[in-house]
């Protein structure tokens, strides 16, 4: 039988890690809004520093914009290389259970799901005001996971707070807590499902885009 302290560490654990899992979807999806907002800053911004249209005046606060964007890309593109190469992201998924007195039981691949109730959120994001949103790149991917990791409830929350942080940009789909295997232990067992994002952060160009004077699309 389940002691009282277990089933009062397995029901905190279970609602503090639904509450990170929760966050995730919020942070997931500012990113693609914001990830969309830097391409076509880039473009729009890159697009009115040409003859004729910038005055001498206006030029240095342009390219400063420019550059501003391009360094906030950077920073995305980079996030995302781990993504690029599952090798690299299994590493890098390993060293961040290590440092979080973690172990990894179980990890494999998965089939994004298309479950409604757990959408994952397009890359392609929503865009500047009177502009449509632009779907997702070419070059925009990610990749699933399911994974089975067993340690205390701190390290736990502590494991999954790496993952968003040090993952690139992971999203935590799921979660199950498992009660422990022996009487008197605190260790538990997670599985979680997760997906992690690659962005492609190049920018983009609008001459397909028709934006009405008032800021709405024609």
């Amino acid at each position: 039988m389940m002691s009282s302290s277990i089933r009062t560490l397995m029901s905190q654990g279970a609602i503090g890690l639904s509450v990170c899992v929760g966050l995730h979807f919020v942070l997931v999806d500012r990113l693609a809004r914001e990830l969309a907002d830097v391409r076509e800053q880039i473009a729009v911004l890159q697009g009115s520093v040409t003859p004729g249209a910038t005055t001498d005046d206006d030029l240095p606060r342009a390219m400063a914009c420019i550059e501003d964007s391009r360094q906030r890309a950077a920073f995305i593109h980079k996030r995302s290389d781990a993504v690029q190469d599952e090798a690299a992201l299994f590493a890098v998924i390993m060293r961040a259970a290590e440092s979080c007195n973690t172990r990894i039981d179980h990890m494999e691949p998965k089939q994004e799901s298309t479950d409604p109730d757990h959408p994952a959120p397009p890359p392609g994001g929503a865009g500047l005001p009177g502009i449509r949103p632009l779907p997702p790149r070419a070059n925009d991917s990610s990749l699933a996971y399911a994974i089975t990791f067993s340690s205390d409830y701190s390290s736990a929350c502590r494991f999954l707070a790496a993952l968003q942080h040090n993952v690139g940009y992971t999203m935590v789909k799921s979660l199950r807590l498992s009660s422990p295997a022996e009487a008197g232990s605190q260790i538990v067992q997670v599985t979680i499902e997760t997906v992690h994002f690659a962005f492609d952060a190049s920018p983009v160009t609008l001459d397909a885009i028709a934006v009405t004077d008032d800021g709405g699309e024609k």
